[in-house]
């Protein structure tokens, strides 16, 4: 493989590692809102099923149905982030294999600090769809306002989604064609 290849092959994986981690954030964002919502429609239903004998799994508002089921929706699309991740991953060190035999140091290095920062965060991204997946699962038993209440603020206070790591990493990312370009 050329050097050109090598860092066009780079500069794919970083574009796309970059889009994952940008939808990573949407994902976040749009799943915290439908949970708020969710949480508040949970809240005033409980409040007016006063013998509490019905379940969230029964509830019979649509609209609380349609958005737990977007919820549901999400965590699924972060689960497909997270494998687009760990593939980027893969192919880094595949990358990174046939990139010392090019003697590109340039190249072999930026590899290697984009695919430690990869390596610093999927435990983060795979910890935080284990919580949120978690908490929306919570949520489907919750039988208590108490217990809305207490979903609502695992995910607003849940720590696992790495913000510093990933705006660190977005940059790297962004910033790989400008130093593979001046070198």
């Amino acid at each position: 493989m050329t050097t050109a290849s090598l860092r066009r092959g780079f500069c794919n994986i970083c574009a796309k590692s970059y889009n994952v981690l940008h939808l990573w954030r949407c994902l976040s964002s749009k799943c915290e809102e439908n949970l708020q919502s969710v949480c508040q429609q949970r809240i005033t239903w409980l409040e007016n099923d006063f013998d509490g004998s019905v379940t969230f799994a029964f509830d019979t508002s649509s609209t609380v149905m349609e958005q737990f089921d977007k919820l549901q929706e999400t965590i699924k699309q972060l689960s497909d982030a997270l494998s687009e991740i760990e593939e980027c991953s893969f192919k880094l060190d595949a990358l990174y294999n046939l990139s010392v035999q090019s003697l590109d140091v340039v190249l072999n290095n930026l590899i290697e600090k984009v695919n430690c920062a990869l390596g610093e965060i999927m435990p983060h991204l795979k910890m935080d769809l284990k919580c949120k997946r978690a908490i929306i699962e919570e949520l489907g038993f919750a039988r208590t306002k108490c217990m809305v209440i207490v979903c609502l603020t695992a995910w607003i206070h849940e720590p696992y989604f790495p913000k510093m790591m990933c705006t660190s990493l977005m940059q790297i990312l962004q910033d790989v064609e400008n130093k593979l370009s001046s070198s």
